[in-house]
């Protein structure tokens, strides 16, 4: 029991080093891999600190514009900018219109194209105005619950997105992840802690219904359609497709919550 207690403890502490930048030390990649279940666990803390860190702000940074400037910073710091790198390199793939070994191969070079670019802004453009829209209707503090719901479904996007992908037919770095997370013991494991982590949200904050109702629809809907482009461009999941899910749901989600955020 102690074994596991303490294999477990090493696993979570390599997740958490892998997909932040929390000072936690380093660890394997496969014992990251091997409690990827808890995928949400760790959008749970990204999102519960950035909430909570712009809330701190806010007492003394009164202008909502900088307000939105320190999320898009601290969203870079915490995360490390891994799943943007991500959605820069697959972002290239589709502005190229390419398949197969080709996609592959703009993917792996590290010059970025017009299309990552202009995604990237459009990206940081709508995180901006999605930020300032809900502090102009929201309080400050109003957003930790958000922003922590709304990094949960993000990093589950992920999950989701290895369990119906297929592995990388070469060792990288996400084949790990994808061949872990569609192991069916992970697969009600993650499922448990899904619900585990939206019941306590539920009876620790005032989360809107529309709120939950749409972003998890929104989840849904964005895991399929990046599953089906990455199925047909590049015919398996790598790290790239995955920083790509993560940050086209985040933003997503966060521009869904702007526009009902007089609701909440």
């Amino acid at each position: 029991m102690e074994l596991d207690s303490r294999s477990f403890v090493k696993g979570f502490r390599a997740l958490l080093s892998f997909f932040t930048t929390l000072p936690v030390g380093t660890a394997p990649l496969s014992e990251a891999a091997r409690e990827f279940y808890l995928i949400n666990v760790i959008g749970l803390i990204e999102g519960f600190i950035t909430g909570v860190m712009l809330y701190m702000f806010s007492y003394i940074v009164k202008d909502q514009m900088l307000l939105a400037v320190l999320y898009l910073v601290l969203h870079v710091v915490l995360t490390g900018g891994l799943h943007l790198e991500g959605f820069a390199d697959y972002s290239d793939a589709i502005g190229a219109h390419k398949r197969g070994v080709e996609a592959v191969r703009i993917i792996k070079d590290p010059r970025r194209g017009s299309f990552a670019l202009i995604l990237l802004f459009l990206n940081m453009i709508s995180t901006f105005s999605s930020i300032i829209i809900m502090l102009r209707a929201l309080s400050p503090g109003a957003l930790i619950p958000i922003l922590t719901w709304i990094y949960i479904l993000a990093a589950e996007s992920m999950y989701i997105l290895c369990v119906f992908g297929l592995p990388e037919p070469y060792a990288g770095i996400s084949r790990d992840f994808v061949e872990s997370a569609k192991r069916r013991k992970n697969i009600v494991k993650n499922i448990i802690v899904t619900f585990a982590i939206f019941l306590t949200l539920l009876l620790l904050f005032d989360i809107h219904p529309l709120l939950i109702i749409f972003t998890t629809l929104a989840t849904v809907i964005t895991c399929l359609a990046v599953l089906l482009d990455v199925s047909k461009r590049l015919g398996f999941v790598n790290g790239d497709a995955l920083g790509f899910c993560y940050e086209i749901t985040r933003v997503v989600n966060m521009v869904i919550a702007s526009a009902i955020s007089q609701y909440l």
